[in-house]
């Protein structure tokens, strides 16, 4: 496992939580390997080729955490609440989080610790639309 700083603000209120007040923690996780999400539309020509109009491409990371206290748990789910939301990697790389998915499971009944499975975008995007010659 490894640690990555997780941010995040917004410079609109949320519920009770001023504008601009910005968080952060130290989350032990591992990250798996990314995906590449595929989007493609377009037409087939009169030899029933496939021509594109827009194509877009989004990385998406899946993460899981150690066992961690409930307070955190509920940090988490909300991170979705929040305009902006950064990861940074071990090595540095900072991310943007986008379309923030979460999960847990409670391996105790008190349900005081868990463990979360985190799912979410980066801003690492490519769309293409129209054609080249």
């Amino acid at each position: 496992m490894a640690y990555f700083k997780i941010e995040h603000y917004s410079d609109c209120q949320v519920g009770e939580i001023p504008a601009n007040y910005h968080f952060w923690f130290y989350l032990d996780a591992e990250i798996g390997e990314p995906t590449d999400e595929y989007t493609e539309e377009g037409e087939e020509d009169g030899n029933k080729n496939f021509i594109p109009t827009f194509q877009k491409s989004i990385k998406k990371y899946f993460m899981e955490t150690v066992l961690i206290p409930s307070h955190l748990i509920d940090a988490i789910h909300r991170l979705k609440f929040f305009k902006y939301v950064t990861v940074t990697t071990p090595i540095g790389d900072i991310w943007t989080m986008k379309n923030i998915k979460t999960d847990v499971t409670y391996p105790f009944a008190n349900k005081t610790y868990g463990i979360m499975k985190i799912e979410f975008d980066i801003d690492e995007v490519l769309t293409i639309t129209g054609c080249c010659n």
